[in-house]
């Protein structure tokens, strides 16, 4: 059954790839929800489409292993399909106008994404720790939270990281000025 509204986690997905791409107004997805899973599909325009892939399939497997980390939380499965693109964009190859300040999105997308993984979201917090040339995000949770945060191996951490890295890179032009850690109050 395809929703009219986005849940929770629709949003986190659209609002990632928004960060991801060039034009974020081409972005779409679609959320199919059944009994005990939900499908989320995501379209991006043609010159987008490998942004969102990442190299090897990189960002997509990272946006696949967050899934599965809130699949875990929510005790709902969460699937992810990239669509391909059938079409140009309607306004060309001229990327939209970037965003002056793309800080303020990642720490949203953070937070939610953090929230949506921990048994205590009342005491996720972000901060952009700012300088010449470098954003941190300093990432505090609960100590209970932080295997959930980390899963298993590190994977959501660095898959979360990896993520933050590709969207500076976007907004940097090349070289990657984001970095995420997390502390541990």
């Amino acid at each position: 059954m395809e929703t009219k509204t986005l849940s929770a986690v629709g949003a986190l997905v659209l609002e990632l790839g928004k960060q991801l791409v060039d034009r974020p107004s081409q972005v779409r997805i679609w959320e199919l929800t059944g009994q005990q899973a939900t499908l989320l599909e995501l379209s991006v325009c043609r010159s987008d489409f490998g942004k969102i892939l990442g190299k090897g399939g990189r960002t997509a497997s990272n946006v696949r292993t967050l899934l599965a980390c809130i699949s875990g939380r929510a005790q709902r499965r969460f699937t992810m399909e990239f669509l391909e693109p059938e079409e140009a964009p309607a306004g060309g190859d001229t990327p939209e106008a970037p965003v002056k300040d793309p800080v303020p999105g990642v720490v949203s997308m953070l937070t939610r994404l953090l929230v949506a993984m921990v048994d205590n979201p009342s005491e996720v917090s972000v901060k952009p720790l700012r300088g010449d040339q470098l954003v941190l995000f300093e990432v505090l949770v609960h100590p209970h939270d932080v295997k959930l945060v980390l899963g298993r191996g590190g994977k959501s951490a660095i898959a979360a990281r990896e993520l933050v890295q590709n969207i500076g890179v976007k907004h940097a032009g090349g070289s990657g000025w984001m970095l995420l850690t997390l502390l541990i109050r």
